[in-house]
């Protein structure tokens, strides 16, 4: 009996020391299923460039918890009661990399260019080591602006990566892998990223984070060993309904089964859903829970065969089930749709006239800001549409400048309203999901007030 006893002991130990013996160098290991070809500020909406920006850039102002303001590039900085003016002194001792500074003279440029996007009614001025921005009118947005990762400072290295003032710089990037190097080495934490195309090979225990796959990817071992964290994400999925002729718009809006959509297009994933009235996600201002206004029709008349192509990024996991489900629709309704498969570099392409006139995409922001969620609509070179939309082109413009909230929420709803009732987007639900992270991490901020994606640099164990 003693024998068995201490068999039992030593393989519990065996199984303990598996489960919290993983991989704890410096390395943190990311798996993936796509890899941008660029790394720069300007692709800051899409997001697994996001992901790597977080790392390589810092904004020079830090929105936290939504509502107070900090930052970690910037000796100081102060405003007026009223924001016409604003005073940033820059930490001249931040580096990109390369020795090269965050001096006066980059800041000036830098000040200057950014400013110039948000208004252009501006002046600048120098106070010491300091530069005072003046505003004719009240400027509260533009602190919010000024935290935007396609805002924060940075410089070109080449064609494919801009260097930014965050803890890491990127040493590579090809097809099969992204490495990220700490400017500055630590103790106790990661001084490389790798963010690798080709996972199924590593030992499942030496990924770190396995979160930007499909949850239902993610190994069963993981799910039961690394700690979750609950998220829901500023991420909504709509359908774009991209055709000119807005009664086909208009049936297929109505007439859609979103439940089934969502099923038979996320067949083999594993997508949780909360239910959403609108494009907007629930953390976004004027967003509500609840599920999208359609007027159901019985008989359905068209005055000519219309047949419409579903762009679709995922046919190699859901195309028998694509077909199915537009198969039963075209009876009912006498549109036909059929699916092509298109690869992620086509869907995100701007290139017009589009090779499909429905996708399923996700509208996300990184923060609790409406603009990403209206930009395909309002902004045509950024736009997945063939045609000009031109009243939400005008309310998006309008949004940009106004500062009243009561303005803000009759342009909002109205934009919501042009969207329904010409059946741009059909809402099909925003992301919940869980995350997962080793757990000799002690301190995981992720999942929390929407924040999606970690600052790798600040994991400690």
């Amino acid at each position: 009996m003693r024998s068995v006893f201490k068999i039992k002991i030593l393989t519990f130990y065996i199984i303990l020391s598996i489960v919290s013996c993983q991989k704890k160098d410096d390395v943190y290991d990311v798996a993936v299923t796509y890899l941008p070809d660029k790394i720069q500020v300007s692709k800051a909406d899409v997001n697994i460039v996001y992901y790597f920006l977080k790392q390589t850039h810092e904004p020079l102002i830090r929105k936290n918890d939504g509502e107070n303001y900090s930052s970690k590039v910037l000796r100081s900085w102060e405003r007026n009661l009223n924001n016409t003016e604003f005073v940033f002194c820059p930490d001249t001792s931040k580096k990109f990399i390369n020795q090269k500074i965050f001096d006066k003279k980059y800041f000036e440029v830098y000040i200057s260019s950014i400013t110039q996007k948000f208004d252009k009614d501006f002046n600048i001025s120098k106070k010491l080591d300091c530069f005072k921005i003046n505003f004719k009118k009240s400027q509260n947005r533009y602190l919010d602006f000024l935290s935007y990762y396609e805002n924060s400072p940075s410089l070109t290295r080449n064609s494919q990566i801009e260097d930014g003032l965050g803890d890491f710089y990127v040493e590579k990037i090809d097809e099969d892998k992204i490495i990220l190097k700490r400017k500055i080495k630590i103790e106790n934490g990661y001084n490389t990223i790798r963010a690798l195309k080709d996972y199924q090979d590593v030992n499942i225990y030496d990924i770190e984070d396995y979160n930007l796959l499909s949850e239902k990817n993610i190994p069963k071992e993981i799910k039961k060993n690394y700690n979750k964290v609950k998220g829901m994400y500023l991420k909504s999925i709509v359908l774009i309904i991209n055709y000119k002729d807005k009664k086909i718009r208009k049936i297929i809006y109505d007439n859609l089964d979103i439940e089934g959509l969502r099923k038979a297009f996320l067949i083999k994933r594993d997508f949780k859903f909360y239910e959403i009235s609108s494009i907007l996600p629930v953390g976004v201002p004027f967003a509500a829970a609840g599920s999208a206004k359609q007027n159901k029709v019985e008989n359905i008349e068209i005055d000519k065969k219309h047949e419409l192509i579903f762009g679709n990024y995922l046919a190699e996991e859901n195309q028998e089930y694509m077909d199915s489900f537009f198969y039963d629709f075209s009876k009912k309704c006498n549109i036909k749709i059929k699916t092509k498969k298109i690869t992620v570099s086509e869907l995100i392409s701007k290139i017009k006239p589009s090779k499909f006139n429905l996708s399923i995409i996700s509208i996300d922001s990184t923060r609790n800001d409406l603009m990403p969620f209206f930009e395909i609509f309002g902004d045509y070179s950024k736009s997945m549409y063939d045609f000009k939309i031109y009243e939400i082109a005008n309310i998006y413009e309008r949004l940009k400048k106004i500062n009243d909230k009561n303005e803000q929420e009759k342009l909002v709803k109205k934009a919501i309203k042009t969207i329904e009732e010409e059946a741009l987007a059909l809402p099909l639900g925003q992301v919940l999901k869980n995350s997962y992270y080793p757990p000799h991490i002690k301190n995981i901020n992720v999942g929390r007030d929407f924040l999606q994606y970690p600052e790798i640099s600040e994991f400690r164990w």
